[in-house]
Parts: C-alpha cells; sequence; structure tokens
C-alpha cells in the first residue's frame, strides 16, 4: 500500500491495522498490542527487514524486500484486497475497497462509482492541482474508515471530511494545517487522530466529543539554529481533557500551560490507559504535579518531558506519603532539560 523503497513506521502500520479491523481482542491485551504481537511473528519469519531501533533495541521502522512486495501487490490486485494508482491503465474492479492513489487524481473523476464501497483511501504524492480532486472524491466515499492525506499541500481540512461518520483513522502528517475546526466533533467513531509536523498549536474543546479516540498525535520540532536543545513543539489541550478522552492511549505532544485556571499536568492524572505520553513546556513549579499525575499512570510505556525553555530546570522529585511511582511497565524515558538531580523514581 506503500511506495517502492519506503520505510515504514511500526506504529502507524499498527494504526492502520486497527482502524481496519484487522485485529482480533485478546483478553488482557489491547488491540495495538495484539496487532504489535502479529508484526513481530511476520518479523520473526524474515518476511520483512528491521530498518531503524529505538534505544532499547525494539524495532520502529521496517522495509519490505522488492520481491516480496511484487508478490503482494500481484497477490493484493487478484483477490481485491487493495487497488494501487501508480500511473498506466488498469482493470477496475466492480467494489474496491481500499485505494492507495500514487498520481495526479484529475484522471479518475469518470470512474467515481466504483468508490461507494472504499473503505481505505491513502493519497501518495498530492500536488496543487489536486485539491479540488481530493474533495469530489471524499464526499463520494461516505463509508470511508481510513483516509491517509499526509503530505497534501493542505491549509485547510475539507469540509467534506467531516461527513465521514465511520471514519476511524484521519492522518493529516506534514500538511500546513493550522486549526482544527469544530465540526471535528462529528467525527465520533476516530480512533487516531495523526496531526504531526502540522502548525497546529491549539485543540478545540469540541475535540472532547470523540470519546473514542485512542491516539492522539500533535507535535512538531522547531526550526532554531542551536540543535543542543531542540524545542519540540506540542499544542495546547482543553482543560477538561481527563474527564473526557478516556480511551486515549497516545498523546504527544501537549503543553503543560495552564488552561482556564486548570492545570493540564494534573488532567493527565485521569488517562489511565495511557501508554505514551509527552508533555511539553514544563516548567519547575508543575514538577511535582506531573509527578503526582504520572504515578496514577501504571500502564505507561514511553514518557517524554520537556522543559519550556534551554535553561529551565525539571524538578521531577516525587515525595507522597500515600503512594510511589512505581512504572513498573515504562520502556523509555526521554527529559530535555536542565536536572539538579536524577529523581530516584528513576532507578
Amino acid at each position: 500500500m506503500f511506495p517502492e523503497g519506503c520505510v515504514l513506521e511500526k506504529w502507524k502500520i499498527i494504526r492502520l491495522w486497527v482502524a481496519e479491523g484487522f485485529v482480533q481482542v485478546k483478553q488482557g491485551k489491547t488491540m495495538e498490542e495484539v496487532a504489535e504481537s502479529y508484526l513481530n511473528e511476520i518479523l520473526s519469519r524474515s518476511l520483512i527487514q528491521v530498518a531503524d531501533k529505538a534505544i532499547d533495541g525494539r524495532p520502529t521502522t521496517f522495509r519490505v524486500h522488492d520481491l516480496l512486495r511484487e508478490y503482494i501487490s500481484s497477490k493484493s490486485r487478484e483477490q481485491n484486497i487493495v487497488s494501487i494508482l501508480h500511473g498506466g491503465e488498469m482493470k477496475w474492479p466492480n467494489k474496491i475497497r481500499r485505494l492507495v492513489i500514487q498520481k495526479p487524481l484529475g484522471f479518475i473523476q469518470e470512474k467515481y462509482s466504483s468508490f461507494k464501497y472504499l473503505r481505505t483511501l491513502i493519497l501518495v504524492g498530492v500536488e496543487y492541482r489536486d485539491l479540488r480532486a481530493i474533495k469530489e472524491l471524499v464526499e463520494k466515499c461516505k463509508l470511508l474508515k481510513v483516509l491517509n492525506l499526509e503530505g497534501a499541500p493542505l491549509e485547510t481540512i475539507p469540509d467534506e471530511v467531516f461527513k465521514l461518520f465511520h471514519l476511524k483513522h484521519l492522518s493529516l502528517r506534514k500538511t500546513m494545517v493550522k486549526i482544527i475546526p469544530k465540526s471535528i466533533k462529528n467525527l465520533q467513531n476516530l480512533e487516531t487522530l495523526d496531526l504531526k509536523h502540522t502548525d497546529v498549536t491549539k485543540l478545540p474543546i469540541e475535540i472532547l466529543r470523540l470519546r473514542k479516540l485512542r491516539h492522539l498525535l500533535v507535535y512538531k520540532y522547531e526550526d532554531i539554529l542551536d540543535a543542543s536543545f531542540y524545542k519540540l513543539q506540542g499544542a495546547k489541550a482543553p482543560c477538561d481533557i481527563g474527564d473526557y478522552l478516556l480511551s486515549l492511549q497516545k498523546l504527544s505532544c501537549i503543553d503543560a500551560d495552564e488552561v482556564g485556571g486548570v492545570k493540564i499536568v494534573k488532567e493527565i492524572g485521569k488517562l489511565t490507559q495511557l501508554r505514551r505520553l509527552g508533555i511539553a513546556k514544563l516548567r519547575k513549579a508543575d514538577g511535582m504535579e506531573l509527578c503526582s499525575s504520572i504515578a496514577k499512570l501504571t500502564n505507561l510505556r514511553s514518557l517524554y518531558i520537556s522543559a519550556a525553555e534551554e535553561g529551565e530546570m525539571l524538578d521531577l522529585d516525587y515525595h507522597s506519603s500515600s503512594s510511589s511511582l512505581n512504572l513498573a511497565f515504562l520502556r523509555t524515558l526521554n527529559l530535555r532539560g536542565c536536572l539538579e538531580k536524577v529523581p530516584e523514581w528513576v532507578s
């Protein structure tokens, strides 16, 4: 489904599998954990190759061998699993379920009748001249569950997107989108919202209506001359996030700013399903409050904390007579800022 030679991100693939409904529920495991076991099984059979690993040695990206990719593509066409357009003529199935477009969109307008059953739409290499065609195409695909507009030259999200009631996965990664409109509340079944490397700096209060949201990715690295302390730009979250988005497993990255008199770092403690958390712009005064919240996140696997400024001190000592900060499942910890000493709970 991705271009030849493309490096596949582990968690992007996992989220797509879950949205597609490929993952079976197993007692005691999240669907993402089950999907990860599927991926590990494929890796153990050498059907994919590890491209990169995390600090802890766990694979983060993969490549598919060109010969295997050709075989998969051939079988996908034969069984109508996925249709890939990358130039040249092709025989259109009567019912297209999954479509990857790697060429200009204008030529497919006469094929819209084939798209009413479409569940997955992935666009690659979209150009400005394609924007009108994107809107028309999305409007015809009422049953979409997965919409990937990564890298498209979009400054605003087409209104047609917010009419996709069945949508579970929406990627606007690497677009020029700045604002998430109030109509985001219409996507009641959304599970993944990928806003990485966009210009979104604030999430609307309407996002709290997305009770099924499991993965909220909204951050970018700011371009600065001094790379010794690169800034991670997150987004301001609504003050009641801890009362509504209780299904969140990944939240990265939100600003630690106070919103409406409510400390976001305190709200985080209510999101007990979190596996991955990223916090930006943390002030020294909020460090202990953040630790109190993190103590409640017993499922946490990955934690990223960035200070507000290069010289900002991170005070992450945790003191409580009623509980200890025991992050038994934590695999990765990334702290960016100044420490007077390493917090005791890290050991």
